[in-house]
């Protein structure tokens, strides 16, 4: 299953492809509480639980970044090099 996320400040155009997604068969929802998630949404929540559109959106949107290891990342706080 592939999840699609439109955004739209056109109430019409978004009432549009709801239609024409509906027409193609396909299931489509409107979201208006949909919270793009960030670091600061992960951090100090957004009031309600994710969705999994949600996650799916976030991982996605960061599957290319580079992450650094959690030792290396506090390793300038560690008492061993003093």
């Amino acid at each position: 299953m592939t999840t699609v996320i439109i955004k739209s400040d056109s109430e019409t155009k978004t009432d549009l492809l709801i239609k024409l997604a509906k027409e193609l068969g396909l299931e489509a929802e409107e979201q208006p509480d949909f919270v793009e998630l960030d670091a600061k949404a992960l951090a100090f929540g957004i009031g309600r639980r994710a969705t999994n559109a949600e996650w799916e959106h976030y991982f996605e949107k960061h599957k290319d970044e580079k992450f650094i290891d959690i030792d290396e990342a506090f390793s300038k706080y560690s008492d061993d090099d003093k």
